[in-house]
């Protein structure tokens, strides 16, 4: 039985090998091989980003002065925010009710969870952005081989 992880890795060179509209044989690698870059390329930021917030991580944990200042900035962050979608309410009303909510939930927290979600949120966004790039690409590198491998065909008609 093949794993998970085995499984995402191997799946864009299936599909591209085994794919009937990629084309011949050297298309079909070709492909194959940008999906494997592409994979590689998002992994690396994947990791990358991950290991920057677990660095951040550690460096709060041994830093409480750093944890009092990010929960400080993190009350005055969201207090702006609050004021802002409230003071806007024709243009938020249906934001503004969930974000109060939100908001009154948020200042309830302890310092310690206020200074890591400084860490978590944007971490989260970056690995949602990471992700939706990855998924971008390889629809971009599956949409060029298959045009190509129309090109070649109607080439050979064109030919014959």
């Amino acid at each position: 039985m093949v794993d998970y992880s085995s499984y995402v890795a191997m799946r864009p060179l299936n599909s591209a090998l085994c794919s009937k509209d990629k084309g011949d044989i050297t298309n079909r690698l070709q492909c194959a091989g940008e999906h494997v870059v592409n994979n590689v390329r998002s992994t690396g930021a994947g990791l990358l980003t991950l290991g920057a917030s677990a660095s951040a991580g550690c460096i709060l944990y041994n830093c409480p002065k750093a944890v009092k200042f990010l929960a400080k900035v993190f009350d005055k962050v969201g207090k702006s925010a609050y004021n802002f979608l409230v003071g806007n309410t024709d243009k938020t009303k249906g934001i503004a009710k969930i974000t109060t909510k939100v908001a009154k939930q948020f200042q309830k927290l302890p310092s310690s969870m206020k200074a890591v979600s400084f860490i978590a949120i944007p971490t989260v966004l970056a690995l949602g952005y990471i992700t939706n790039k990855f998924f971008y690409n390889s629809g971009q590198i599956d949409q060029k081989y298959t045009d190509r491998a129309v090109m070649e065909e109607r080439l050979k008609r064109i030919m014959a």
